[in-house]
């Protein structure tokens, strides 16, 4: 693969007590399987307190804005940019009985 095909990223969790280096990140990949590895890599939990399945969004920080999980990381991200992984919290949500 071509070093025009990746992307060199930052990205860290919401406290920042986190951070990983990402040297090769295909272009061609989306957000969300970006987050999904991030996820891993960064030691984020897969499920909420009460068990279900835990989402995170990805905050850009360059931009000020969430990447939306279709975008590709070619026509959203350029080296050096910097990530934070957010979780999707659900205020208000009803607590399951």
């Amino acid at each position: 693969m071509d070093t025009l095909d990746t992307v060199r990223l930052n990205a860290r969790d919401a406290s920042g007590q986190r951070r990983v280096v990402l040297k090769s990140v295909r272009t061609d990949s989306t957000v969300e399987e970006l987050v999904w590895g991030l996820m891993r890599r960064l030691g984020l939990p897969e499920k909420d307190s009460t068990g279900m399945p835990q989402a995170f969004h990805a905050f850009h920080e360059r931009s000020g804005r969430h990447l939306l999980p279709s975008q590709t990381i070619g026509e959203s991200l350029v080296n050096d940019d910097e990530l934070i992984l957010h979780p999707d919290v659900q205020a208000g949500a009803r607590r399951r009985r």
